[in-house]
């Protein structure tokens, strides 16, 4: 994605040539059409799901209660809302298509913003990792620094300013003009002075949940933002951003945990040692499971569950003595969660990497090679980075081992997640706009701006040559039946799965605009150009 960088201290920012960008068009293309005929199979599932339960008179209806009864009209409702979403997302896509032949690239596509679709959590996923690396490659001073924050940036240049901002006088109710003084950093200068970490947080669940529900989202993030007030918090985290996932439990439940990108200080001796221990203790104390008895409080390792309790600590306690790690254990309840995982940023490396890295910054993992970042290679802080980010909008696992919609897990997340918060940013980086990632559907503006990645110049997809106005025409079609070249980047449209076609005149903008316009408005008919 990035360019390879001569000097450490200078992060730039390629500009693609077209032949990368036909490339990317056609990576993007086909995961598209992967994830609409994904969405497609899931959409059958739901369909049957539906009917299993449309049934609203008979006597298992009529034995309900009246809350059950509108809860079960309430997830109707709900999975025929997603099975509209699973059906229309990306069945309009616009394509630039040779006159003469079947050879296309992808332009963007119409979609649908379900939290649970597969093609938004792609894209949604993409534009983050879009936008972050954008930000942590801009040398431009413009992030402020909160005065809690200013201890962290002893060693690190800032700008300081004064803003003027209007207050309301408590007194008149008037507006005044107030001045501060502020200090503002850049988000190339975060990447180069903190250690970033990935940090993953869940609590002790089994089949009914946890403290006594089922779906504890809320609870999670609720206990998540108490343990960012504390004192060694602020004193060492600057910020980051968070998403909660949810997987169903191999001891049944609902296996609910939080995924987090954190800015460590970097000035802390032994910052990811003591970073691990308190956040273990004040996160263990924080999710103890009332509906436990208190005989379960002390964890006992010489029986088989605790002696695994005490293998999981040690794991998360990675760089701890015996000793250390004895006394340690005094202190947690074994009611409360007692996994944390906490790791520096890392990233894949490709085969021809792997002996050019040193075995002491490298592990494997799954059959894959990782090596951990250095902040001394600001570019493969980017890469950890964007490895990190991968976790992120991918809210639920909803396939059975076999590639199979889960029904019965859908059906219990689905009603959970409606307006259930499932991403932010917190420290610093709370309410920083260069950093917002909408989950909302793709606005005009967005569609555009994801052309810089595609590219939104007529280029001839078999040459990468420019092509004239007479060599194309813009094609909306369905994304599910784009054919795929075994050994070149292309892919082909045929005519019969083409629904609008534009002529180039009109201007790409233009042909966005009527996308938009044809797709929300019905199939289309009556356009005339």
């Amino acid at each position: 994605m990035f360019a390879t960088i001569l000097n450490p201290d200078i992060l730039t920012v390629p500009v693609p040539t077209p032949t990368e960008k036909l490339v990317r068009s056609c990576k993007r293309a086909k995961k598209m059409t992967v994830k609409r005929n994904q969405n497609l199979r899931y959409a059958s599932q739901v369909k049957e799901c539906m009917i299993s339960i449309s049934e609203m008179s008979g006597p298992d209806y009529l034995a309900l209660d009246l809350a059950a009864r509108n809860e079960r009209r309430a997830l109707k409702e709900r999975l025929e809302k997603y099975y509209r979403c699973l059906c229309g997302c990306a069945s309009k896509s616009l394509y630039r298509k040779r006159t003469v032949g079947r050879e296309a690239t992808f332009i963007t596509a119409l979609t649908c913003s379900h939290r649970l679709c597969n093609i938004c959590n792609m894209l949604r996923a993409a534009k983050m990792r879009r936008t972050f690396g954008k930000f942590f490659m801009n040398e431009e001073r413009n992030v402020p620094v909160q005065k809690a924050q200013l201890h962290m940036f002893e060693h690190i240049p800032v700008n300081t300013k004064t803003v003027i901002k209007l207050v309301v006088d408590k007194e008149t109710g008037e507006q005044i003009e107030e001045s501060e003084r502020k200090s503002f950093t850049s988000g190339s200068d975060l990447l180069r002075n903190f250690d970033f970490m990935h940090l993953t947080l869940t609590v002790p669940h089994g089949p009914d949940g946890w403290d006594g529900k089922k779906y504890y989202a809320k609870e999670l993030l609720e206990k998540f933002n108490i343990m960012r007030k504390a004192s060694w918090w602020v004193e060492m985290v600057f910020g980051g951003e968070l998403s909660v996932e949810t997987t169903r439990s191999i001891s049944g439940g609902l296996h609910i945990h939080i995924h987090a990108m954190i800015l460590v200080d970097k000035r802390v001796w032994g910052s990811r040692n003591k970073l691990q221990e308190q956040i273990m203790k004040r996160w263990n104390a924080l999710t103890v499971d009332s509906t436990h008895p208190e005989s379960e409080k002390l964890i006992d390792g010489a029986t088989p569950e605790g002696k695994l309790r005490w293998e999981g600590i040690r794991k998360s306690m990675t760089g701890c003595g015996d000793n250390y790690f004895n006394d340690f254990m005094l202190d947690l309840d074994g009611r409360g969660s007692t996994m944390i995982g906490i790791k520096s940023l890392y990233y894949q490396l490709k085969p021809n990497q792997i002996a050019e890295r040193s075995q002491k910054r490298t592990f494997q993992e799954n059959g894959k090679t990782y090596s951990y970042c250095s902040s001394r290679f600001p570019q493969s802080m980017v890469k950890g980075v964007m490895e990190c980010l991968k976790y992120h909008f991918e809210p639920c696992v909803l396939e059975n081992d076999d590639g199979t919609l889960d029904t019965e897990f859908l059906k219990e997340v689905l009603p959970n997640i409606f307006r259930q918060r499932l991403y932010g940013k917190f420290g610093g980086f709370y309410g920083l706009s260069q950093l917002n990632v909408a989950e909302e559907a793709i606005s005009l503006n967005e569609m555009v701006e994801d052309l810089q990645d595609t590219g939104s110049e007529a280029f001839d997809p078999r040459t990468g040559q420019p092509m004239e106005d007479r060599e194309f025409v813009y094609a909306i079609a369905d994304s599910r039946n784009i054919s795929f070249s075994e050994n070149k980047p292309l892919y082909y449209l045929n005519k019969s799965n083409i629904r609008l076609e534009i002529p180039p005149e009109v201007g790409m903008i233009r042909a966005i605009s009527i996308l938009a316009e044809w797709g929300y408005h019905g199939d289309g008919n009556g356009q005339k150009f």
